[in-house]
């Protein structure tokens, strides 16, 4: 017999809240800055960290630069990394 998922508490806090206090979520593929092809509402890291605490979130990210120039894009995310360690991560 299938469980009814909202006796799960951890089910519950998501419908009730949009989230748990308890258990982040870890987004692993996100990417930051703006891109010429592609449309992104939340494109720079004060708007995705504010989204990230809202949904009680973490991200590990890489940057729209480094598709075209490694270094800078990769020196680029570490910069923002350290401004907010405690929602993201760096993906190189």
């Amino acid at each position: 017999m299938v469980k009814n998922f909202m006796q799960s508490p951890l089910a519950r806090a998501f419908w009730e809240k949009g989230r748990a206090d308890d258990c982040p979520v870890y987004d692993v593929h996100g990417h930051m800055g703006s891109h010429n092809g592609i449309y992104f509402p939340l494109a720079e890291p004060e708007a995705m960290v504010r989204h990230l605490e809202r949904v009680n979130a973490k991200l590990v990210f890489s940057h729209h630069h480094a598709l075209f120039d490694p270094a800078f894009g990769n020196e680029e995310v570490s910069r923002i990394v350290r401004r907010f360690p405690a929602r993201l991560r760096m993906y190189v």
